[in-house]
């Protein structure tokens, strides 16, 4: 049940670009903002941005259908089911190891 997800990470330009294929066969597509912490942009920024992109649109749609429930417009918010929940990737770390190393003592803190 349901359909594939089709999304594409692609370098135009010297800059790139994350993007995925809407319901109606139209394609969505956003410019990858430079990483904060100025290092290069990698096969792991591009995931993590991928997946902020799914759930940033997911959030929007859930918020406008809520609205919709309580002006009546709606019996249920079907963004609200615990299947729908599932379906969204799972939230990814620029750098996995990362965590392991993030222990600093009060004194590191402190300074």
């Amino acid at each position: 049940m349901g359909r594939a997800r089709k999304g594409w990470v692609r370098l135009k330009g010297g800059t790139w670009y994350v993007g995925l294929t809407l319901r109606s066969g139209r394609s969505f597509e956003r410019q990858v903002p430079a990483p904060s912490d100025g290092l290069p942009i990698d096969a792991n920024y591009l995931a993590l941005v991928r997946s902020e992109l799914v759930r940033s649109i997911f959030d929007v749609c859930q918020r406008a259908l809520d609205e919709a429930v309580e002006d009546g417009l709606l019996s249920v918010n079907p963004f609200r089911s615990p299947r729908s929940r599932n379906a969204l990737p799972e939230k990814e770390h620029k750098d996995p190891g990362a965590l392991a190393r993030w222990c600093y003592s009060r004194r590191d803190v402190e300074r």
